[in-house]
């Protein structure tokens, strides 16, 4: 019984000093994370300041590029005033003589333009250094990547070493349960048989509440494993490895044969054995709250890879996105190299159009001088026939304008005649009125005396036969009176109206005497109207004669108008032609000295700089001159960077290719993860088989129990058993826990290896766009 408990006391050590060991390498496990996250912190700082070094030199390369552009429009303009320069030589030339004097002037703005290219120099010279401190950050940045890989490889080689003594450790540890398990055997349980049962039966209780405990454990780990199939794997396993259990414990059984002496030892491993149940149920509590921990790191891990996935996913699509942009830039590199080709060859076009623009010029220059002494003969000719048709239109001016007198004299004359005529007209019409209405008076008058006179006969006839009657006849006549006063008052009234009549004779013959006064005058007027006409006739044959006249001079100065209309149209047609020549030669002279002015006055300021301009041409000219040598050196330059750029495009391939190779170790990464997960959920069900192995090891206590009554030899064998399946429950529970601290270290490593990675990535894709934007340049 004592050498029992002193072998149970030395199992507890162990277990004691291998968990304090695991304890150890964990501290140790954690320190080095501890380092290890702090050289990441160290590589993601290093990496930020690489990433601000890059915004630098691409800001840099932002200036240099407008820089760059700026000197393109400035080559472009300078290409503009050779083209304008080229068509101001022509004009400029004529007056070279006059601008001798301003050399002075010219020789300061030649210093001036001297000093410009100076610093046009300057500034191409910094372009240069600028270029060379990029290629030494390149340089620079290819170092801290080469010195990158050396570190990640010494941690590997670092996890390799942690990984052998892990292995050697494992392999120390299985040698020590060996031995362990051969000094267990020599140990015999039969005389301590019988104070063994007393405690077994207090125990048993406690057995029970453990099972319980076993019961909600298993609860808890059920709702955890998902796959059926692995576990119906691992119950297959842990049949064969009872199986061979079985076999030991048979084995066992023979050895307890030579075990007998040592059964006084085994109160005092009872006693520890209640201690290291105490133990076990508080390991199982500590494995329980692990297994939680575990759960949620699993959680963690599981929301980590999906983040990694869609890292992932992002670095591909951010990969198409290079090689799109790296295609563009080799179309655009092909566009330079064409617009350089296209360059080279206009250069040449333009020094061969100078050298025809020069000869054209001479050619021109000499017909125009030409055709200015030919314009200065013809204006001669011109002025002389202005002369010439100046004083015959002054002759012809004076002749008509005596014409236009004598016209207008004539034209009131007849106007006056007319007025004459109009007025005749109308007086004869008012007399031939009054005579017509004067004879109808007349003849009513006539008639009116013819009736009185024969009324007045009748009466004298009456009044003489009653002077004649005898006296008889008187009374009779007397008596007849009375009735014949009706008829004398009638006569009186006859009489009366005779003397008004006669009244009214006398009044008309009055006016008869007036009106004949009136026709006398009347006949005075028509004499002097006949006066008039004969004055009218004869001056209108005056007029006749002068109109005659005036048709014959009329007809003179026509015939002499149409002679010098002909003349004038003859002369007028050879003065519209030269008008016509002159005017276009002076438009087109008018439009050359128009442009000659302005370009005059705008270049007069300028005629000073144009000098300095025109020498600095001819040396340009020199230098163009030697354009295909510069054009060859450009392109060898362009030929170096252009192989300088397939460098880059091979390295950025060959980091495209790393990026590759890295999402490939990602993959196997993530494959191993899932792995890990797997042999996680199969830790935890072989936890679970190794709890219910204890429980069907309670229920064979339970059975021991029950067979102690029936044989003591048979509840020996049968407490050699359990206890022997209690020591393996417990070395698989220390495996158990040996295989969740590798499990832990492994996802840790993963996790650092996977960190590692998105760190290479992202130095990768800085590589890239950095690549890229030395590709934009």
């Amino acid at each position: 019984m004592q050498f029992l408990s002193v072998s149970l006391d030395k199992s507890k050590v162990s277990c004691s000093l291998l968990s304090f060991e695991n304890n150890e390498k964990l501290f140790e496990f954690d320190e080095q994370n501890k380092h290890f996250n702090d050289i990441v912190e160290r590589y993601l700082d290093e990496i930020n300041e690489l990433k601000v070094k890059n915004e630098d030199i691409q800001t840099k390369l932002d200036i240099v590029n407008g820089d760059n552009e700026v000197l393109c429009l400035e080559v472009t303009t300078m290409k503009e005033k050779i083209v304008i320069l080229e068509q101001d030589l022509s004009n400029i030339l004529t007056e070279k003589k006059m601008k001798e004097e301003n050399l002075e002037q010219i020789q300061l703005e030649k210093n001036k333009v001297e000093n410009e290219l100076k610093e046009f120099k300057k500034i191409n010279s910094e372009l240069k250094d600028e270029n060379n401190n990029l290629l030494e950050n390149n340089k620079s940045i290819n170092n801290t990547l080469k010195l990158k890989d050396t570190i990640l490889t010494e941690l590997e080689e670092k996890l390799l070493s942690l990984k052998r003594e892990f292995t050697n450790l494992h392999m120390e540890n299985i040698s020590k349960e060996k031995e362990l398990f051969e000094f267990r055997n020599k140990f015999n349980f039969e005389t301590a048989y019988k104070n063994i049962q007393i405690e077994l039966n207090e125990k048993n209780k406690d057995l029970l509440e453990i099972a319980k405990s076993n019961e909600e454990l298993k609860e808890l780990l059920g709702k955890i494993t998902n796959s059926n199939q692995e576990l119906q794997k691992s119950l297959k396993q842990a049949k064969l490895d009872l199986k061979e259990n079985q076999d030991k414990s048979k084995e066992m059984l023979m050895l307890n044969e030579n075990i007998e002496q040592t059964a006084s030892q085994v109160q005092v491993h009872i006693d520890r054995k209640n201690v290291m149940i105490n133990e076990l149920v508080e390991l199982n509590r500590k494995f329980e709250s692990n297994i939680g921990k575990l759960q949620e790191q699993l959680q963690d891990k599981i929301k980590e890879v999906t983040e990694l996935r869609d890292c992932l996913k992002s670095d591909m699509e951010i990969k198409n996105m290079m090689w799109r942009d790296n295609k563009e830039l080799k179309l655009k590199l092909d566009n330079e190299h064409k617009t350089n080709e296209k360059l080279s060859e206009e250069l040449q076009e333009i020094q061969n159009k100078i050298k025809e623009e020069k000869e054209e010029y001479s050619s021109l220059r000499f017909k125009y001088d030409q055709e200015a002494d030919r314009n200065c003969e013809l204006c001669a000719e011109i002025l002389a026939q202005k002369e010439e048709l100046s004083l015959t239109f002054d002759k012809y001016n004076k002749e008509i304008s005596e014409n236009r007198k004598l016209y207008e004299k004539v034209s009131t004359l007849r106007n006056e005649i007319d007025v004459i005529k109009e007025s005749q007209k109308e007086c004869k019409m008012q007399i031939n009125n009054k005579l017509s209405s004067y004879d109808d008076l007349i003849k009513k008058l006539e008639v009116k005396l013819q009736e009185l006179r024969v009324q007045n006969d009748t009466l004298k006839i009456e009044l003489e036969s009653e002077k004649n009657k005898p006296k008889k006849d008187r009374f009779f006549d007397a008596v007849v009176t009375s009735s014949e006063i009706g008829k004398n008052r009638s006569f009186e009234k006859q009489t009366m109206k005779i003397d008004r009549l006669k009244e009214k004779l006398d009044i008309t013959e009055q006016q008869l005497q007036n009106e004949k006064i009136k026709n006398d005058q009347l006949g005075k007027i028509i004499q002097e109207n006949d006066e008039v006409k004969e004055k009218y006739a004869k001056i209108q044959v005056d007029f006749a004669q002068a109109e005659s006249k005036n048709n014959v001079e009329k007809q003179e100065l026509k015939h002499k108008i149409k002679d010098l209309s002909e003349k004038l149209r003859y002369q007028s047609e050879n003065y519209i032609k030269l008008e016509n020549i002159v005017n276009e030669k002076e438009t087109v002279l008018s439009l050359k000295l128009s442009q000659i002015e302005q370009q005059n006055q705008h270049l007069y300021a300028e005629l000073t700089n144009k000098d300095c301009i025109i020498n600095n041409i001819y040396a340009e000219m020199e230098t163009y001159k030697n354009a295909n040598k510069i054009a060859q050196e450009l392109s060898t330059k362009l030929s170096a960077k252009l192989f300088e750029l397939n460098e880059k495009e091979k390295e950025i391939h060959y980091i495209n290719a790393q990026v590759a190779e890295k999402n490939n170790n990602i993959l196997s990464l993530t494959s191993k993860i899932r792995d890990q997960e797997i042999q996680l959920t199969k830790a935890l069900d072989e936890l679970t088989e190794n709890k219910n192995i204890n429980f069907n090891l309670e229920e064979e206590n339970r059975k021991l129990q029950e067979m102690l009554s029936i044989s003591d030899n048979l509840k020996e064998k049968d407490l050699t058993e359990t206890e022997q399946k209690l020591k393996s429950t417990c070395r698989l529970l220390q495996c158990s826990e040996m295989e969740l601290s590798l499990i832990e270290k492994k996802l840790t490593d993963a996790k650092m290896e996977f960190d590692c990675i998105s760190t290479e990535i992202s130095e990768h894709k800085d590589m890239i766009c950095h690549g890229n934007f030395e590709l934009s340049r």
